[in-house]
Parts: structure tokens; sequence; C-alpha cells
């Protein structure tokens, strides 16, 4: 069962630190080898009973070095990891004043691949990888 926490509490979780708590979207381990991304709970759908986490643009993503960050994180997994990253998962609520995150929580044994990586636009797409015994 996953426990709601506070982002940087949900990324020790996973064994990671961020760099910056505030603007951080992402964490690095290289000597654990070990990379996990923030996503929003909101953005996920299924696909043949895997969970796909997919953004075509920046969209509310700000522009700054979280996001720099965020997509050397993801092409380091991808050239170290064959794609594979550990998801802290974002829960947020429209306000009038746009949208505000207010829970986090880490989802240890969901394991997502990268299988599409464009730091250019800002796309990218994540796709749940399932153990063997439910893949088969």
């Amino acid at each position: 069962m996953s426990r709601r926490c506070s982002r940087t509490k949900a990324f020790r979780n996973h064994g990671l630190k961020l760099k910056n708590a505030r603007y951080s979207l992402s964490a690095l381990c290289e000597e654990q080898r070990k990379v996990a991304i923030s996503v929003w709970q909101d953005e996920f759908r299924v696909n043949q009973g895997r969970m796909i986490y997919e953004r075509t643009t920046w969209g509310d993503w700000y522009d700054g070095p979280g996001r720099r960050d965020c997509f050397r994180h993801l092409r380091w997994a991808v050239e170290h990891r064959n794609g594979f990253v550990d998801v802290v998962i974002c829960i947020r609520k429209w306000t009038e004043q746009g949208y505000v995150m207010i829970d986090s929580f880490a989802r240890p044994g969901l394991v997502m691949r990268i299988t599409r990586l464009d730091p250019s636009t800002g796309a990218f797409r994540l796709e749940q990888v399932l153990p063997a015994k439910q893949a088969a």
C-alpha cells in the first residue's frame, strides 16, 4: 500500500534525494543506478492493462532548471537503465489560481519504462512494466 507524503519524502522512499524540493521534477543517483520522476496522477491512462503516462508538450511544466534536470535524468535512464524509472505520483486540484499540488506518494513496485523522449518539444511517454507473471 502506498502512503501519502511530501514529494521530498516520496523520493526518499525510492532512495533518492531531490536537488531542490521546490523545483525539482526528478532525481538521479548514478551510484545506485536509480532515477525517479514526479508525474500527475490525473494524467495516467490505461491501455491493455498497463498504465501509460504521456506528455506531448511542456504543458504546465515551467521553464527552468527542474525541467532541464528532468530530461537529463530521463536521458540517463535511457542510456544506462534501458529506460526504466520509478515514479512519484502527485495529486493536484484545480483552484481559482490554477492547479495546486496537494499530495504525493511513492508506489513501490510500480516501474515505468521510457518509450519516447523528445526534450526539444517536452514530449515523453512512460509505459508500466508488468512483472513477468502478469505479462504472460
